[in-house]
């Protein structure tokens, strides 16, 4: 089953990686996530930064809000410590891309 969840930091470094040059593919591999999830970040993060057309991450908030039956939550998504993030981040500093 596939992991749902990261956090919007852990999303964020990975894509500090990508604008540092780093490829997509080495990346995935080394953290042990798809290519087409980091595809789907970086395009989110576009949407957000208004470089691309869609539904920001807050009015996807918003309509799953509106879209959700009184009284239920939304599920919290899994939160990788920075500590986690660095410990994979050095295994891709040594790796090659």
């Amino acid at each position: 089953m596939a992991r749902r969840g990261y956090s919007s930091e852990f999303r964020r470094r990975v894509l500090d990686l990508i604008d540092g040059g780093r490829r997509v593919a080495g990346i995935a591999i080394n953290l042990g996530i798809s290519e087409q999830t980091i595809y789907t970040w970086r395009r989110q993060a576009r949407i957000d930064a208004g470089i691309e057309v869609g539904l920001s991450t807050f009015e996807q908030g918003e309509l799953a809000a509106a879209e959700s039956p009184p009284g239920t939550h939304a599920t919290r998504p899994t939160v990788i410590s920075s500590s986690a993030f660095s410990a994979f981040q050095g295994r891709l500093l040594h790796s090659s891309a």
